[in-house]
């Protein structure tokens, strides 16, 4: 009962200063994720004119969510795309070195989007070494790994580094911009 009135104050809220701003719900809005109490809470929004239905999983400017969790079905399906531009990326390195640049700038971009507003699981971290290690143009038999990488990327690029400090530095920016003046 209290989760219930909770989503609906929210929604209510919410809906005023939309209005105030000349804004609508979208149709596509949803209550994550999908349960008794955003059935209920859902019915009493309908009542009061706002129309949100529960799902069990949303997807919101590509970032996608669950409520419950992260929503690997988005995530893996980002680190497939990637994976084939780090495809790409590899013929080219094969051609001209220098275009292992391409992983910073268009491989990783496209495989990190919206990682820090759920954090990188280890699968993830794992999926984004091997495109770094694609785009390097693989490795030679017997090599480090970390080394190689490190090498070819600098030591910040490493992805167990990087999506920490990615994480880290999104919670200040927030919490900067967040601080009453």
């Amino acid at each position: 009962a209290e989760a219930v009135s909770q989503i609906v104050e929210s929604a209510v809220v919410l809906s005023r200063h939309m209005k105030k701003l000349r804004l609508t719900f979208s149709t596509k809005s949803v209550i994550v994720p999908d349960s008794v109490e955003a059935r209920l809470a859902a019915a009493k929004l309908q009542g009061l004119g706002i129309t949100l239905r529960p799902a069990s999983a949303a997807e919101d400017l590509g970032i996608g969510t669950r409520g419950n969790g992260r929503d690997a079905k988005t995530l893996r399906g980002r680190a497939r795309k990637a994976a084939k531009r780090a495809a790409r990326v590899a013929r080219l390195v094969r051609v001209n070195p220098a275009a292992t640049k391409l992983f910073k700038t268009g491989v990783r971009p496209q495989q990190v989007y919206g990682m820090t507003s759920q954090g990188a699981a280890p699968w993830f971290v794992k999926e984004l070494t091997k495109n770094m290690v694609t785009c390097a143009g693989g490795l030679n038999a017997g090599a480090c790994m970390t080394t190689s990488l490190a090498v070819a990327f600098g030591t910040e690029a490493d992805p167990s580094v990087f999506c920490r400090l990615e994480q880290i530095r999104t919670w200040i920016d927030l919490w900067e911009s967040s601080t009453e003046d």
